[in-house]
């Protein structure tokens, strides 16, 4: 009897002098309309015919040594501009930033360039604080100012955002776009519909209420926070967390009572 499609291909990948390329062919296979077999059948008759195999489907590796793979991928380039400090002082704020690779998808050799000198520095209302060397704001009048960043043609992101409040003579603080996620303890799903206080460092208390996903998100100064939540059903929490640029959402977990 004439050996199927599906036969012939598990002989030759149980065949190891023709591994590599019979596992090739596997790869066509599976993607050529023509010749495409399911993982399933294909498994089965490796197993009737007693090949074994290990299938991975769309990964690739750098096998060769270097920062590019054997697909060409991979850069020794910067292809982004964080800022990654910022940090306040008595007339400002002073920050850093890289030029950097590590956003990419294929990084095999990082890439991390401080390039603070080198950037050309962006206060969003000059009239409130302008940089009077590289990477430092100096504070001039009260209110918000956001700090952007060029080196060459990369630009930092809209997000995360550098927003600083600032007043001559106190020291500036920065507001940042900070959210809880609220969950059931039991069964981890999310929970809509709570109410959610915060008390940030600085400023007026806030509240919201948890949405369908159970986000509840607000723009305070980052810091310490003071969060309360309720909601009919399950025991109320209190709890004190940070707030950071870096950490811009936070799970809290609520309970039903015994």
């Amino acid at each position: 009897m004439k050996p199927t499609h599906v036969e012939l291909v598990a002989a030759d990948v149980a065949s190891n002098q023709r591994l590599t390329r019979n596992l090739t062919s596997l790869f066509v296979s599976f993607r050529h309309p023509k010749g495409a077999v399911t993982k399933g059948e294909v498994i089965k008759a490796l197993v009737m015919h007693g090949g074994i195999a290990i299938i991975s489907v769309g990964c690739h590796s750098a096998t060769a040594p270097g920062c590019i793979d054997q697909e060409g991928r991979g850069t020794t380039m910067p292809t982004a501009l964080d800022i990654t400090t910022c940090a306040q002082d008595s007339d400002g704020v002073q920050c850093r930033a890289v030029a950097t690779n590590r956003h990419d998808l294929y990084v095999y050799c990082p890439v991390d360039h401080d390039v603070t000198n080198q950037a050309t520095w962006n206060s969003s209302d000059t009239s409130v604080g302008v940089f009077d060397r590289p990477g430092h704001l100096r504070v001039l009048g009260a209110g918000l100012v956001q700090i952007s960043a060029k080196y060459g043609f990369l630009g930092t992101p809209a997000f995360p955002r550098w927003l600083f409040a600032v007043t001559p003579g106190a020291v500036p603080q920065q507001i940042i776009r900070w959210g809880v996620l609220v969950r059931d303890s039991l069964t981890h799903k999310a929970i809509s519909g709570a109410l959610v206080q915060v008390q940030p460092p600085s400023g007026p208390m806030q509240t919201g209420q948890s949405n369908s996903i159970g986000a509840c998100d607000f723009t305070i100064v980052a810091g310490s926070v003071q969060v309360a939540i309720a909601k009919v059903g399950y025991q109320s929490v209190q709890v004190t967390l940070l707030a950071t640029i870096d950490d811009s959402e936070q799970t809290v977990d609520l309970t039903p009572p015994p």
